[in-house]
């Protein structure tokens, strides 16, 4: 939601125009650019703000996030790795750098950063989904459902969390297990089309489960 990123541009733009080398209100203007819909400009003025303060971390963490929404993903990582290295403890620029190498496909990479990034900012659920939707997709089942089992304790109202975590014990053949997350994703989000077919695919594993323990000891019986 775009707030009132609006007015918060006239009002930077202002400043500017009195103070035209003031890199805090060039970087203020380039957010609330990008939160209003601007991604392209606020990359523009954020390269402004860093040509005036080229080592203020919080202006290349930013940066790399307009560039990830433009999906320029080298030049993102790239904003992200400068942040990081005048300030290794910068959250931001963590989440960042991992979630451009998750879509880079540098999976281990990826699970590096964000993994330190859940360490910095351990109440974060977004953190922690991240971290255990890329240990999902190395089927790394048991690590993606404790990264799950984090986001939800973190903030147990988000459904997304719920249905992967229903994912991951699926995964792991454990359907009964499921179940329950899955219901919890439903209650969260009610028409929530994933979770629906996830739970449908858990109740006929255990269907499947039910039938060849039925006919296991049917064959035992006749033995």
């Amino acid at each position: 939601q775009q707030g009132r990123a609006p007015e918060a541009v006239t009002l930077y733009r202002r400043v500017l125009q009195r103070y035209p080398r003031h890199a805090d209100a060039m970087h203020l203007l380039s957010v609330a650019q990008f939160q209003s819909g601007q991604a392209e400009q606020a990359v523009a003025t954020a390269r402004k703000a860093i040509s005036i303060n080229p080592k203020a971390a919080d202006y290349h963490s930013n940066l790399a996030r307009y560039l990830l929404s433009l999906g320029q993903l080298e030049e993102a990582l790239r904003e992200a790795e400068t942040a990081l290295a005048s300030a290794p403890t910068h959250a931001a620029a963590r989440f960042n750098a991992g979630t451009v190498l998750a879509q880079l496909g540098r999976h281990e990479a990826a699970i590096a950063q964000l993994s330190e990034y859940c360490r910095l900012a351990p109440s974060d659920p977004g953190g922690h989904h991240l971290l255990g939707s890329v240990y999902a997709e190395l089927h790394r089942h048991s690590e993606a459902a404790a990264s799950f089992q984090r986001a939800i304790a973190a903030s147990p109202g988000i459904a997304e969390p719920h249905n992967n975590l229903g994912n991951s014990l699926q995964a792991l053949g454990r359907a009964a297990d499921s179940i329950p997350h899955y219901e919890q994703a439903l209650r969260i989000r009610p028409h929530y089309p994933d979770a629906m077919s996830n739970l449908g695919a858990a109740y006929q594993a255990l269907d499947r489960l039910a039938a060849e323990y039925e006919a296991a000891k049917a064959e035992l019986a006749a033995k």
